[in-house]
This record gives structure tokens, sequence and C-alpha cells, in this order.
């Protein structure tokens, strides 16, 4: 089986830095020009249309809210190794033979740039476990790899446990 490597290092970063812009930009340039230039036009601007900044705040607080998560997926011949962070690290890190895959679910949310995955596998003593990753600005061939690969992976398992 050949190795499946899928990482949006690149892609999160940027979109961060995108939050980031957006956040420097639509809320904290504009609070600061308001409350030390007050007479300026963009003071008098936003105090008589307030809605729109309060708009951009809104805006602001939902992108912080569905976030950017840095993930990994890597799929060879006998694990599955899957991490899933808003900051680039390894803390939700999930690590398991093939023979332990169960099920997934992969859902794409309508308001969101964000992909979960829900991975069911069995842990020792045929406890069933859940676990979900999310993955930002999945495109539809990686989406479509990781879902082939884990079908594939499932298949197996079901041909293996019939001859156990």
């Amino acid at each position: 089986m050949k190795k499946l490597l899928i990482n949006n290092y690149y892609k999160a970063k940027n979109l961060n830095i995108f939050i980031f812009s957006f956040l420097v930009i639509s809320v904290v340039i504009p609070v600061i020009l308001y409350t030390s230039l007050e007479n300026s036009l963009i003071a008098q601007f936003l105090s008589k249309n307030l809605i729109i900044f309060i708009l951009l705040i809104v805006i602001q607080i939902y992108l912080f809210i569905t976030g950017s998560y840095y993930s990994k997926i890597k799929i060879d011949s006998y694990i599955i190794n899957i991490s899933s962070s808003r900051f680039n690290s390894d803390v939700n890190l999930l690590d398991i033979k093939h023979d332990m895959l169960k099920d997934f679910y992969v859902k794409k949310s309508i308001f969101s740039w964000n992909t979960i995955i829900y991975i069911n596998f069995i842990k020792k003593n045929n406890i069933y476990i859940s676990r979900k990753f999310y993955f930002s600005l999945m495109n539809e061939i990686d989406k479509e790899k990781i879902i082939s690969r884990l079908n594939n992976i499932i298949k197996d398992n079901e041909w293996l446990g019939e001859f156990k």
C-alpha cells in the first residue's frame, strides 16, 4: 500500500495570517482612530455608522470561533496517524493500527472552511472510541483520497475478519 500524507500547514498558516490581519484592519485600527483622533473623518464616520463597526466585530468573532486548524494525516501500510490542532502541535494525535479502524464519517459544514473527520476505532477489550479531527481548507481531491484509503482499510478489515 502506498503511503498517503496530507498536511495543511501552509494553508492553515495563511488563514491565520488572514484572520489576524482582518482583526487589525477591521477592529484595532478603527478603535485606535476613534479614541485618539476624535475629529478625523474615520472617527466621525464610525460614530455615525456604529452598526458597521458592530458588524465587523461580529464577523471577527465568527472567524475566531470557526478557527483554523493545523492538520496532518498519514496512512501507510500498517498505521493511521491523524493530528489536528489550532496551534501547530501534535496534542490531538491519533495513532492506530489498520485493524483498529471500524468506521469513519466525513462532514463539511456549510458556513465553515473546516472539514470534520470522525474516526471510530476499537481499543483493547472491545471498547469503541470515536474521535473527531478538523481539517481547514481541505480540497475535494485530498478528501477523496482520505475517504478512498479509509474505505479500503475497512474493506480489508472485514475481509480479514471473515477468516478469523
